[in-house]
């Protein structure tokens, strides 16, 4: 199998984002479109309820995984940098800051390594 050299030759996808795909999945394509050499990390953008930033600061801050997280002005109210061993366990991270109390939402931006 030709490894693929950009997101983009995976014509059959026109928003990703929108492929619903179970971890298994989701690791196998990861590992087809990106030659990783070393652990997956992500920025995770979170916006907390209100007056809650600190609660979620200190509960984001504990998680295994995490590297830094520090809090933020503007439409997000704490940043976190993660990595994990895999994208399978990087998505179970970042799903877990999404459960925590106080937590509105999140946006991930998963690092890219250009190939």
């Amino acid at each position: 199998m030709e490894r693929l050299s950009k997101i983009e030759d995976l014509a059959l996808f026109n928003d990703v984002e929108s492929v619903l795909l179970d971890k298994h999945i989701y690791s196998v394509l990861a590992s087809i479109l990106f030659e990783v050499d070393s652990m997956p990390s992500a920025c995770v953008l979170v916006r907390a309820s209100a007056g809650r930033y600190r609660e979620v600061l200190e509960a984001v801050r504990s998680l295994k995984g995490v590297v830094k997280v520090f809090p933020v002005l503007g439409r997000f109210d704490v940043v976190v940098d993660v990595e994990a061993e895999n994208y399978s366990d990087l998505a179970s991270l970042v799903r877990r800051i999404g459960r925590i109390g106080g937590v509105a939402f999140t946006e991930t931006l998963v690092e890219m390594e250009v190939v």
